[in-house]
């Protein structure tokens, strides 16, 4: 049963799976964090202070998961979030191991199903198609 549905699908799975489980698991508390102010504790990289650095995972992390998972203009949106784990896994966590503990084991198993949603792309199943089908005036 290989073809075109399938692979639809699975793209609409690997997208709705990890784009809400990014969303609600990780980009929502940041979220609450970053609404509720007070002291942050979060990385500075790249000399940016940890308030602007927290907001920008909260933005990939919370915005850009969510476009994944409805599969609107996906290509773009993941882009960030690939970026994002790969500075995760290559500097913020560039003095772990790669295996157990807090190392870059689970930074890698959340970087590879994003950039198996671009090579992908939303497919059929999106927001993406929806527009696409939509006559212009």
């Amino acid at each position: 049963m290989r073809g075109p549905f399938n692979i639809n699908l699975a793209s609409l799975i690997l997208r709705v799976g990890f784009g809400l489980y990014m969303m609600l698991g990780h980009g929502w508390p940041k979220l609450m964090k970053f609404i509720e102010g007070g002291e942050i504790k979060f990385s500075t990289l790249f000399g940016l202070p940890a308030k602007l650095n927290l907001g920008i995972a909260v933005f990939v992390e919370v915005i850009c998961a969510a476009m994944i998972a409805i599969g609107f203009r996906t290509r773009l949106f993941v882009v960030p979030m690939i970026l994002f784990f790969l500075i995760v896994v290559f500097i913020v966590k560039s003095g772990t191991p790669w295996v157990g503990g807090n190392g870059r084991e689970l930074a890698m198993m959340y970087l590879m199903p994003f950039l198996t949603i671009f090579v992908l792309g939303s497919g059929k199943f999106s927001v993406d198609e929806l527009l696409d089908r939509t006559p212009s005036a």
